[in-house]
């Protein structure tokens, strides 16, 4: 059987989960994300992460997602749950709760909303990984307000049981530390958390990303990666600025409405948020129709 650590690379999608607007996911719109997704060759499924709204979903309704999710794709791909928690009693039961439902390992934020210092998120991580199950370090300091440092990274990638990590600072230098300084550990997988810079990361030394626009269209972030593979560095950076006018397109409104809004334009599912968010006016739900018909993707 192939570790999979070996398996985790190249492009990965945070999905949007699909609701009713009555508190419960749309089943039928789940799964037909992930087949649009499956179909199109990602290399890898983010369940329940910040494009799938998780903190808004109750847990009856994240255990149901995954179940979906894990259904429809059968081990064809790696499926990853957005996990992390402030107590860290409750991560550890989420966390073992979704390896029971079938996911391949945890994204896992750090505790949010008070300071913490780098030794409590150590420690943190390092009770997290004691679950047993593949733990990926999430680095999204606009949303927790805690960074993960770079020695940080680099001393819980010698962690077993943590394989990994996403950052979503949007600090090319920052990941340009990480890389460097875990570079060392050859299991150990660093992932951009945006495809906008998709070919910058990969100059880098990356090993993928784990980026919306995939949720849209999926084959961009997969011929970009192919074509810097092959030394084609014109045709990458022609992809990516296809990529980057994509995401100016999906930012409208609050994070991830504009992404779900573009979804629901696709006939994938509706555009209902989870409440308490609210959706995009008509007169913006158009201006990001104009965008994806001016960029071929309607």
């Amino acid at each position: 059987m192939i570790r999979l650590e070996e398996r985790l690379r190249g492009i990965l999608c945070p999905m949007v989960t699909p609701t009713d607007g009555k508190g419960h996911v749309d089943e039928a719109s789940l799964r037909k994300l992930t087949q649009h997704l499956v179909t199109g060759g990602i290399h890898g499924l983010v369940v329940l992460g910040s494009s799938g709204e998780a903190q808004a979903i109750s847990d009856d309704e994240k255990e149901r997602a995954l179940e979906i999710v894990v259904d429809e794709v059968r081990g064809g791909v790696p499926v990853i749950i957005g996990g992390g928690d402030t107590d860290v009693k409750r991560a550890i039961q989420n966390i073992k709760t979704a390896k029971q439902l079938g996911a391949d390992a945890v994204l896992a934020v750090p505790p949010y909303y008070f300071n913490l210092s780098q030794e409590g998120v150590i420690n943190y991580f390092k009770d997290l990984a004691q679950t047993g199950v593949p733990i990926l370090l999430y680095n999204i300091p606009n949303f927790t307000k805690i960074k993960i440092e770079p020695l940080t990274v680099k001393a819980l990638s010698q962690v077993d049981g943590i394989i990994g990590m996403k950052d979503s600072s949007r600090d090319v230098e920052y990941i340009q530390k990480i890389v460097f300084t875990c570079k060392g550990n050859g299991t150990f997988r660093v992932f951009l958390g945006t495809d906008g810079l998709l070919l910058a990361g990969l100059t880098l030394g990356v090993d993928g990303v784990i980026g919306v626009t995939p949720n849209i269209i999926p084959s961009w972030d997969l011929e970009l990666m192919e074509a810097f593979q092959a030394g084609d560095l014109a045709r990458a950076r022609g992809i990516q600025e296809k990529v980057g006018k994509l995401l100016e397109a999906l930012r409208m409104g609050n994070f991830p409405v504009g992404l779900k809004a573009a979804v629901a334009l696709l006939g994938i599912c509706n555009p209902k948020m989870w409440k308490p968010a609210t959706e995009l006016t008509k007169t913006e739900t158009d201006q990001i129709k104009k965008k994806l018909i001016e960029l071929e993707v309607l």
